[in-house]
């Protein structure tokens, strides 16, 4: 699943259970802007449940997006989860940086 959420929907969308609509092994590739502390509740959330979180910060307007020129940071606490997921967003970008282990890492780089 690759979600687009916005402002306070992010840490509401993730109380009231997103990761119901997944199933154990999935991964979810969050590609908003959200806090660190949200990061770490999304990512913890989503690994007691089996699911795979993949948080990526888009560096790009919409036009740039879709012609590929986007620079997307991207981290997760499963880097088997970053290797899966990294072609799939190179479609979409110039660049996409795998930046660690830590789940909140893309997010601090956009914030």
């Amino acid at each position: 699943l690759c979600s687009v959420l916005f402002g306070e929907t992010i840490g509401e969308t993730t109380s009231r259970g997103t990761h119901i609509c997944l199933r154990p092994l999935s991964i979810h590739v969050i590609c908003s802007t959200a806090l660190p502390t949200t990061s770490r509740l999304i990512a913890s959330v989503h690994a007691k449940c089996s699911i795979g979180f993949v948080p990526t910060a888009i560096f790009a307007c919409p036009d740039g997006l879709a012609l590929g020129h986007a620079t997307i940071p991207m981290s997760s606490s499963n880097q088997k989860h970053s290797k899966q997921i990294k072609p799939l967003l190179s479609l979409s970008a110039a660049k996409v940086q795998v930046l660690g282990n830590d789940p909140e890492a893309a997010n601090v780089v956009k914030l």
